[in-house]
This record gives structure tokens, C-alpha cells and sequence, in this order.
């Protein structure tokens, strides 16, 4: 699903990958590439994107240049955010992928995509 060559950027890199309800691929567009550090991403302009293009689930992706397939707190953070305002629209959240060089890690997998917002609610979805 991901570009080849965001496996390899050297800054940090955000894609928003835009689906079907039937999991095809409407659009795989980048939502910013950071600074030697980080990489921020606003809300905002993520949920207008998939409102434009009537996306009915997305899946976020980034990468790590420093080799480490492991989520940072803010990753995790800003997940959580996005899962939150993606939810209050109906459009699921299906993961959360950060890639490290060849090894990625999936949010989806790990359990971190609903964990903070099943305790922020009081364990209810």
C-alpha cells in the first residue's frame, strides 16, 4: 500500500491513505514531511482531506528515519486525537503504521488504536 521510497526518506514523513469501504485505495497523499526530528500533524486539515475525497476509513502511515519501529508518545498522542475526531464522523481508523527501514509496526496490531479512547470514555466505546 505504502510508496516504496517513504521507506527510505530521510525526515520524517506522514501519508494519509484514503479508502473504500471495500479497502481500495482512493488516495495515498502526504500529509507533511518534518524536520531531521518530527513531522506534526494538524487535525484538521487530515479530516478535511478525507471529507473531500468521501473516504469512508483511513489508514495513517509514517516513518522513523532512525531505524526504530517503535510508536514515540506524540505518535501515539496524535493517534489517539485522530481516532477521536475520526470516530465523531463515522469514518473508522484502521491503523497506524511507522516505518523503520525494513521493519514496521502496526498500531492496529499493538492494541494502541483504541486504548486511550476506551479510557478517556470510562472503557466504553
Amino acid at each position: 500500500m505504502m510508496k516504496p521510497e517513504t521507506q527510505i526518506k530521510q525526515r520524517p514523513t506522514s501519508i494519509e491513505q484514503l479508502l473504500t469501504h471495500e479497502n481500495q485505495v482512493l488516495r495515498a497523499l502526504p500529509l507533511h514531511e518534518g524536520s531531521i526530528a518530527s513531522a506534526p500533524v494538524y487535525p484538521r486539515p487530515v479530516v478535511e482531506t478525507a471529507l473531500r475525497h468521501q473516504a469512508a476509513q483511513v489508514v495513517f502511515a509514517h516513518n522513523h528515519p532512525g531505524g526504530i519501529a517503535q510508536p514515540s508518545d506524540d505518535d501515539i498522542t496524535i493517534t489517539h486525537t485522530l481516532v477521536s475526531v475520526f470516530d465523531a464522523l463515522a469514518i473508522p481508523v484502521v491503523d497506524h503504521i511507522i516505518v523503520a527501514g525494513p521493519r514496521t509496526f502496526s498500531m492496529a496490531e499493538a492494541g494502541l488504536l483504541r486504548a486511550a479512547v476506551a479510557h478517556r470514555a470510562g472503557g466504553v466505546l
